[in-house]
């Protein structure tokens, strides 16, 4: 017997909210049946897309009595007052604007904790680890390296679950290169490529709020990804170097444009990752990504196309780019459900 799904609306509308939003519908469990923003007409385009009423303020969502849950994806420095008005519309059995206040409910199981600025990330997961409660972090862990070791250290003392939040590992198209990789059925890979890029002021946005590096950023997720695909292969040795250039000249502070890593894995494999975050104003789309590996085979080291769902395999275990393969997106949402069922329990959380 399934449950009917969770009628929410969505208050904010930017990027990020079109994100969710296109999880939420291919989840089925929740249904967006409101919209709100400022902008008439961002409102009205969200609500077309999406088939749910444009709401005419936000206190008129509040006032709904279909709507059961917001999901709130405005600006950071209005989270608090939109948060707050939706505790005093909607009567919670828990409100509060202090995290460690959430840490002394004896039955709460876990929390997820999206803060920002990252330098926040560790004394809120540190507190919560230590109250014993099960932990799922943005990314990044922390701003230090000792600070990561402190808290991955608590969670094995406490026994808890404690997962950063890497959503492309969630994503169909990762899940089925990461699944053909671990089957052999596109060969043994030798090294590889990941590029991501964004717009500089999307970046300005980013850097703005925290010092942290397009590695820490943005890279992160894709230094990630590798390293998930190619496990149980540890990294033994690490190079770094960053760029500088617009971001300098616009902020005046030391913000680099780039930064590109290489990393030699434990097998004797290695790769590149590289992000940066100062595309032209102008550009097509806020990120630019492509995705590479090579493979020996054949035809010699050939590189993969971006990672656009599609690739696919020859015989001669090279990969190439070339008709869409409805079957591996198929073999993807399996893979992707499959990893959602393994972190399932409560609260989503994987060990």
């Amino acid at each position: 017997m399934t449950s009917k799904p969770l009628k929410v609306g969505c208050l904010g509308m930017g990027w990020w909210s079109d994100v969710l939003a296109d999880a939420i519908q291919r989840s089925g469990r929740l249904e967006i049946v409101s919209c709100f923003t400022r902008s008439n007409e961002k409102r009205e385009a969200f609500a077309k897309k999406y088939a749910c009423r444009a709401a005419p303020s936000y206190q008129a969502m509040l006032e709904d009595r279909s709507i059961e849950a917001i999901i709130n994806t405005t600006p950071n420095n209005v989270h608090l007052e939109t948060t707050r008005a939706a505790a005093k519309a909607t009567k919670p059995k828990t409100a509060t604007d202090d995290y460690r206040a959430l840490l002394d409910i004896k039955d709460l199981d876990a929390v997820i904790i999206s803060a920002a600025p990252e330098s926040t990330h560790y004394p809120m997961a540190r507190d919560a680890l230590l109250a014993g409660k099960h932990v799922f972090l943005e990314k990044p862990i922390a701003v230090e390296p000792a600070e990561a070791d402190e808290l991955i250290s608590l969670a094995r003392r406490a026994r808890v679950k404690f997962t950063i939040g890497y959503s492309q590992r969630f994503n169909p198209k990762f899940a089925y290169v990461r699944k053909s990789l671990r089957e052999g059925s596109i060969g043994k890979p030798v090294s590889a490529l990941v590029s991501r890029h964004i717009t500089r002021n999307l970046g300005a946005t980013i850097s703005g709020r925290s010092k942290l590096s397009p590695a820490a950023m943005e890279s992160t997720h894709d230094i990630d990804f590798l390293l998930w695909c190619l496990e149980p292969a540890k990294p033994v040795r690490v190079y770094s170097q960053v760029n500088y250039g617009t971001m300098r000249e616009r902020t005046g502070a030391a913000i680099p444009d780039a930064q590109w890593v290489t990393v030699t894995l434990d097998t004797g494999l290695s790769f590149v990752v590289g992000g940066g975050w100062s595309l032209p104003p102008g550009y097509p789309n806020r990120t630019d990504a492509r995705r590479d590996a090579a493979f020996p085979g054949g035809g010699g080291i050939r590189p993969a196309g971006p990672g656009d769902a599609r690739a696919g395999s020859r015989g001669d275990g090279n990969l190439y780019r070339g008709r869409p393969f409805r079957r591996a997106q198929r073999a993807g949402d399996a893979a992707a459900e499959g990893i959602a069922q393994a972190g399932g329990g409560r609260g989503g959380l994987m060990p």
